[in-house]
């Protein structure tokens, strides 16, 4: 039997992914739990420490509450009284009803209660002040407002507080009562007692009804509060039996019956610890609260590490089903917009295995068959086109065989260049010898470009020649009269088109007179002493109208031996530059006047130059004449 052959790598390589998902999902699950089992240790046998250190928390924010605070309203009522004439001029003292007329409107509604330490050792005041212990006496040194300081009253304690008022003293006090421990709470759990040896005084746990709920102490805790006179305790467990408690998390004691309620108890002396004072302040926790804590914070660090894992599974699964789904789902779109007929379609998702082959077959099948379309489509363009390329050439063969050769002008060195911009151009020049040594110079140009002017241009051409054949002795303006009543004729009822032209044609004579009729560019004149002469052109557009002749003349101008003389179309004046700025007829004066010495077919290659280098892709046929006057030499040039 034949061994089995080992699994195909892309199937290797996803069973390892795999398997990293799912050992990571098991790392993640694996922490979760840790994580839930040490936060309920430290919940369930870490909670005496936490009681320890939120009752420490507590006692050092009262601690230093109970007197800042306290301070804080002596001195706002302090200075409230002392703004206003308690004092009557001329007397020691103010009297007993006009302190109580202007302070107790001051103290109404603070638990505030005031005594007056008058100069001659009358004492007067809130009732039950004076006879406070140490209420009225000790103050004898006040020279400025002192310190807070306890003092006892019977049981009772209370934070006084003096300051000079007139010659004597004005001392403030407020009994150390449930709703000053109340003020004092740094914790909502938290409760206070103040303990005076044998009882507890008032603390801050209260019945449903609102009233003090009462509180007995553990004899233990009584043993532990007589022993430790002046110092502060560790925290410690005790059970306290109360009636009609109602908790921060519960009631405890139903109705009227007492019910034991296990707490956490920490106490200290009263600050400041100068006092000297056997009374202690309990701070108190009760111990269902530290436990439903403990079970809250173990909830909430489920509920957290849950926010965090969920999303990380479902992340992950959402990556091991897209890592297998997301390419074929890929190839289906591809697959559906290819039977649409796009055929360029490639699919850029990653795969691995046997999927990433099938990709790379899909992709190359739609380069083929891409490559299949564009090769069919040129091919039927080609085939489509190729009569009409066939006829293109021969007009263009036919143009370029009408463009006049060489000529031997005996009185004249002429060198000419036509350049159209598409197959068929629109621009006419002819030059025609005579037989008296001059010549006949014909340049003109037909409205628009292509097949249409092409034909036009041999109209033109053909019919000038047969009527300067028929009869030499014409004069140009009649010349061009004839020619424009068959270009009429012909444009509009042969073609049917409105196509017109301009056109200048000139007689050469041997003797350097020249005569020029009908409209077209400027004639440029470069005289032998360098200066320069712009001649208009004067006529009409031929083809326009039948009959051209009213508007039609003869001018004429004499050349001189070494002149030269210039005839171009306007597609060297308005070539374009890329910033669309016209070439201009200044600038191939410059250059004509720069190149002036040179031969005629110098300064046509130049001209030429200039007006490619301006405009390297232009937008109308070009088309340059350069003529030289040279009397009686015998030169001729190409």
């Amino acid at each position: 039997m034949p061994p089995e052959s080992p699994p195909a790598p892309g199937l290797l390589k996803r069973s390892l992914k795999h398997r990293w998902t799912v050992a990571i999902s098991g790392m993640l699950v694996a922490g979760l739990a840790a994580q839930i089992l040490m936060t309920g240790g430290f919940s369930f046998f870490g909670t005496w420490r936490a009681a320890v250190e939120w009752l420490r928390f507590s006692e050092k924010q009262a601690s230093g509450m109970q007197e800042a605070n306290a301070v804080r309203m002596f001195k706002r009522l302090g200075t409230a009284l002392v703004r206003n004439p308690l004092v009557e001029a001329g007397t020691r003292e103010p009297g007993p009803d006009r302190l109580r007329g202007e302070i107790e409107p001051v103290l109404a509604d603070s638990g505030v209660r005031w005594a007056y330490l008058a100069p001659s050792g009358r004492v007067w005041g809130s009732p039950g002040g004076p006879e406070c212990q140490g209420l009225a006496t000790g103050w004898d040194s006040v020279a400025a407002p002192d310190p807070a300081r306890w003092v006892a009253c019977g049981d009772d304690v209370v934070l006084a507080w003096a300051r000079p008022l007139g010659e004597g003293k004005l001392v403030l006090w407020r009994p150390v009562d449930a709703q000053y421990l109340g003020e004092h709470q740094a914790l909502a759990d938290n409760e206070l007692i103040l303990w005076a040896p044998g009882r507890p005084l008032v603390s801050t746990l209260r019945r449903p009804d609102g009233g003090p709920a009462e509180v007995k102490l553990p004899q233990e805790l009584e043993q532990a509060l007589a022993l430790t006179a002046a110092a502060e305790s560790p925290c410690s467990t005790y059970v306290l039996r109360v009636r009609g408690y109602v908790g921060y998390r519960g009631t405890y004691g139903k109705g009227e019956g007492e019910v034991e309620v296990p707490c956490y108890v920490c106490f200290s002396p009263i600050r400041p610890a100068t006092a000297q004072l056997p009374h202690r302040v309990l701070y108190v926790i009760p111990r269902a609260v530290v436990d439903s804590s403990a079970w809250y914070g173990v909830m909430t660090m489920i509920a957290i590490a849950a926010l965090v894992l969920v999303p990380a599974l479902v992340w992950l699964a959402w990556r091991l089903v897209g890592s297998a789904t997301r390419p074929v789902l890929a190839l289906s779109k591809a697959s559906a917009r290819v039977a649409r007929g796009e055929l360029g379609v490639v699919v850029r998702e990653r795969a691995e295995g046997e999927l990433e082959q099938l990709i790379e077959s899909f992709n190359a099948m739609t380069r083929g068959l891409e490559e299949s379309q564009a090769a069919r489509v040129e091919s039927e363009r080609r085939a489509a086109v190729a009569p009409l390329l066939k006829e293109m050439e021969i007009a263009q063969s036919i143009q370029r065989s009408i463009l006049p050769a060489p000529q031997q002008v005996p009185a004249y060195d002429i060198a000419a260049r036509m350049v159209p911009v598409e197959t068929m151009g629109g621009d006419y020049y002819d030059v025609r010898p005579t037989a008296d040594g001059g010549c006949w110079i014909g340049i003109g140009d037909v409205a628009g470009h292509g097949v249409t002017s092409g034909l036009v241009m041999l109209m033109v051409q053909s019919g000038i020649s047969a009527l300067l054949e028929h009869r030499p002795d014409m004069a140009p303006h009649e010349v061009l009269s004839a020619v424009n009543t068959f270009l009429h004729d012909n444009i509009r009822e042969r073609l049917h088109s409105d196509e017109h032209i301009t056109l200048s044609l000139l007689r050469f004579h041997p003797d350097g007179r020249v005569e020029m009729a009908g409209a077209h560019e400027d004639v440029l004149v470069r005289r032998g002493d360098g200066s320069l002469e712009r001649i208009e052109t004067a006529g009409t557009w031929l083809g326009a109208i039948r009959d051209v002749s009213p508007f039609t003349r003869t001018s004429s101008f004499r050349l001189n031996r070494g002149d030269l003389l210039l005839l171009h179309t306007d597609g060297a004046t308005e070539a374009p530059n890329p910033g669309r700025e016209r070439l201009g007829l200044d600038r191939i004066a410059s250059e004509l006047q720069r190149k002036a010495e040179a031969s005629t077919t110098e300064i046509r290659d130049a001209l030429f130059e200039l007006v490619l280098r301006w405009a390297p892709q232009p937008e109308d046929d070009v088309t340059l004449l350069v003529v030289r006057y040279l009397g009686e030499a015998q030169r001729v040039a190409a």
